[in-house]
């Protein structure tokens, strides 16, 4: 049966949707069968049809209304990328468990309370973990939240970070650096945090 994984947090801007994307990719690196799902069309910056093929990996995009069941395709895992705000208790209620992006800024946690606070209303619903996204190199603000985040929500909070990176900002979706020969530095992190949750399955 295939893992159910939201992607989701009440901020905007927090990396919902890059995390979706690129989790995604990470994911079929490692072999597994991965649906991404799309509730609100934003996904479809990066991707156009039902398969999407990039560096040599293969895995399927579905758009979905929140409406009946998850679009499942034999999957192993299905990545639900959960647009901000209320209004998605129906598609919570049909989840395992949530990832939720905190972006690494100091009004990165601001909404944090009401993505717990909805979370909380779903007594099956599992916290994957939290993920500190747009990670400023040399900023002292990621330290802080860290330790922060380290106080109160130890057990929840991932190792892997994401920095700020070039390859992700670009409105197009690649997996490679620019000479074309391996992968880029953001994806590699998002290789790391793959590992990194399957671990916490075994």
């Amino acid at each position: 049966m295939a893992k159910k994984t939201g992607i989701f947090s009440w901020s905007k801007g927090s990396g919902k949707t890059t995390t979706c994307a690129y989790l995604a990719a990470a994911l079929a690196t490692l072999h597994r069968k991965v649906v991404c799902v799309d509730l609100n069309g934003d996904l479809g910056k990066y991707f156009a049809g039902e398969e999407v093929h990039a560096g040599g990996l293969t895995w399927k995009y579905r758009k979905w209304k929140g409406e009946g069941d998850l679009p499942e395709d034999d999957a192993d895992d299905i990545l639900v990328d959960i647009p901000s705000g209320p209004g998605h208790e129906a598609v919570l209620e049909k989840l395992d468990s949530v990832l939720i992006p905190v972006e690494a800024e100091y009004y990165g946690t601001a909404e944090l309370n009401r993505t717990l606070q909805a979370v909380a209303q779903h007594e099956h619903l599992v916290i994957g973990g939290m993920l500190l996204t747009k990670v400023k190199s040399g900023s002292s603000t990621p330290h802080k939240m860290e330790a922060e985040l380290k106080e109160y929500f130890s057990p929840f909070l991932l190792n892997s970070d994401i920095m700020r990176n070039y390859y992700l900002a670009r409105p197009e979706f690649s997996l490679t650096d620019l000479s074309g020969k391996g992968w880029h530095s953001g994806f590699i992190a998002y290789l790391k945090l793959a590992n990194e949750l399957l671990e916490h399955e075994c």
